[in-house]
């Protein structure tokens, strides 16, 4: 547990993901298994799409995008750019469960 923290201490100025990528890839790869309570990065599984997740990719996300194209119309051409490739990534996800 105490190289796990200091793995995330010393590393901490060198983060190029979000925390749940950080965590989840970068540094748990390099350790056992550990259950941390409370979690330090958690998916934002309860939010209502405004942030995307890199680990778990929502649909959540995609009717966020969707919604914000009546918002802002100016940015629809790289909303549904988004939205495409949102969606890819949640079908690609639900076929690496499935295996």
């Amino acid at each position: 547990m105490l190289s796990l923290f200091l793995s995330l201490k010393v590393s901490s100025l060198k983060i190029r993901n979000t925390s749940d990528v950080y965590v989840h890839q970068v540094v748990a790869s390099k350790h056992k298994h550990f259950t941390i309570t409370p979690p330090i990065a958690h998916d934002l599984s309860l939010s209502v799409g405004e942030f995307k997740s890199e680990i778990n990719p929502k649909q959540s996300h995609v009717n966020y995008l969707c919604s914000m194209i009546e918002a802002f119309p100016e940015k629809q051409k790289s909303l549904i750019k988004e939205i495409e490739i949102e969606k890819k990534k949640i079908y690609e996800h639900q076929q690496r469960l499935r295996k």
